[in-house]
């Protein structure tokens, strides 16, 4: 499985930047293209927000998944170490037993 790259700060910034650029320059046009007029700038504002919090909400959700995959992987490490330990000292059954005693705690 082919892992993503780990991007610098430096891409980090200059990717945010072009993207608020893009943004920028078809800002108004979407507010156009929406009410044809144009509006005040406490609405201006509230759009902005709004754009703001969706991309608060989606890395907040983002960042738990990832959160939560690193724990369950530690818990699959610790099983995997649980079983290369006590599976091959004590067989199959008798390590799976041990297993659910454990589990069972």
């Amino acid at each position: 499985m082919k892992s993503n790259m780990t991007l610098t700060r430096e891409q980090v910034i200059a990717i945010a930047d072009r993207l608020d650029d893009v943004i920028g320059d078809h800002f108004y046009d979407s507010i156009i293209a929406e009410v044809d007029e144009e509006i005040e700038d406490a609405d201006v504002y509230e759009i902005k927000k709004e754009l703001a919090l969706g991309y608060l909400e989606e890395c907040t959700k983002s960042q738990k998944q990832i959160e939560y995959r690193s724990d369950v992987l530690a818990e699959i490490d610790n099983l995997n170490q649980y079983l290369a330990g006590n599976v091959t000292k004590m067989g199959l059954i008798e390590g799976l037993e041990g297993l659910l005693r454990t589990i069972r705690k």
